[in-house]
């Protein structure tokens, strides 16, 4: 099963970008990351956790200099699986195409990762910790 975990959000300056997200956001703000460095993305990252469980991740580095220029700040939506095989081959059946290897990612403890380009957007779908 697929469980919404966070938008990913492409930024130019992710210590601005998370201060002004800091400002507007305070009160609805549970838990923050620091900047984590993921090199199998040549990205930094920060996740902001939500009082209601969701969380909101920044992005910023080459793999979004791109989306940021086009002023595509929202990128892509993550679902987090149980099933981390058998819902990414449910994604390509339907007609997604994967735009990544699976991958562990640093800013999740190592668990793994893959994106997608859907119809309707870039997916990521995240292993859920109980199957990690």
């Amino acid at each position: 099963m697929l469980k919404f975990h966070h938008v990913g959000i492409a930024c130019k300056d992710i210590d601005k970008s998370a201060s002004q997200y800091r400002k507007h956001f305070k009160e609805s703000i549970f838990s923050e990351s620091g900047n984590v460095y993921d090199p199998e993305q040549d990205a930094t990252l920060k996740l902001f956790t939500l009082a209601d469980g969701a969380s909101v991740e920044f992005i910023a580095g080459k793999m979004v200099e791109g989306l940021v220029k086009k002023n595509r700040d929202l990128y892509h939506v993550c679902y987090e699986s149980n099933n981390f095989d058998v819902d990414t081959q449910s994604l390509i059946q339907d007609g997604a195409i994967p735009i990544s290897k699976p991958k562990p990612a640093v800013l999740f403890d190592g668990r793994v990762v893959q994106f997608f380009m859907t119809s309707y957007g870039m997916v990521e779908i995240l292993e859920s910790a109980s199957e990690y």
